[in-house]
This record gives structure tokens, sequence and C-alpha cells, in this order.
């Protein structure tokens, strides 16, 4: 019976990228729903396209979180998850603009002793 959501699926995946919305996740929501129908059966398939219905939709936002020193993404239907589930897409904006106040910041602190100089470098 898991053909019945499987196939599907697979036709979906043959639509070229520029005609299908980009996924939040980094595993894209149809392959998390292939993988679970195929591995756990119809049920289990129907209650992964469930969970990512409600979860990915394009009401996100992105924090950093100080006590986990991680990027979160608080999701549509309110729980949070970590940079690593998410596409790049996601992340990488914030990152970028993190890294360019950081520069300005070592800037600024070392445009105290005389030396104006940005490191390109990402802090950890």
């Amino acid at each position: 019976m898991r053909w019945l959501l499987v196939f599907p699926i697979k036709i979906y995946r043959l639509v070229p990228p520029r005609f299908k919305r980009r996924c939040l996740f980094r595993e894209t929501c149809s392959l998390f729903v292939m993988r679970a129908a195929k591995e756990h059966g119809l049920l289990a398939g129907c209650r992964a396209l469930g969970q990512r219905f409600v979860r990915c939709r394009s009401k996100y936002s992105v924090y950093y979180d100080n006590s986990s020193r991680a990027w979160m993404v608080l999701l549509a239907d309110g729980s949070a998850t970590t940079s690593e589930e998410v596409a790049g897409f996601v992340i990488e904006p914030y990152q970028n603009a993190i890294g360019l106040v950081e520069a300005k910041m070592h800037c600024i602190r070392n445009s105290d002793f005389g030396i104006v100089n940005v490191l390109h470098e990402k802090h950890d």
C-alpha cells in the first residue's frame, strides 16, 4: 500500500525545480515523506506528510541561541529546530550579516590602537 504515497512523490520529483517551492528543510519534504513511507509503511508516511505540512510553511523566524551557541529556527507550528535540519538558504543570510558586524566591530576595536584592518575569517 505504500506505493499509494511513494508513486505520486516520484512523479512530483520529476517536476523541474523552477516550478516548485524551495523546501525549508535540508531533507526535502518529499524525500522525508517518501523515506518514512518506504521504511515504515503508508500510515507512517501519511503522518510524516502531516507533520511536515504543519511545520514547513513560509512563516519562520531565525535567531541565535546564546545558551546553546547555535542558530535556531522557530517554525510555523511554534517548535524550534537547529540550523543543521534546515536548508542553507535559510541560515546563510543571518550568518553572513553577523560576520559583517563582527568584522566591523573588530575594525572599531582595533582602530583604538591605530590599526585599521578588517578580518574576513569566520569566528567560532
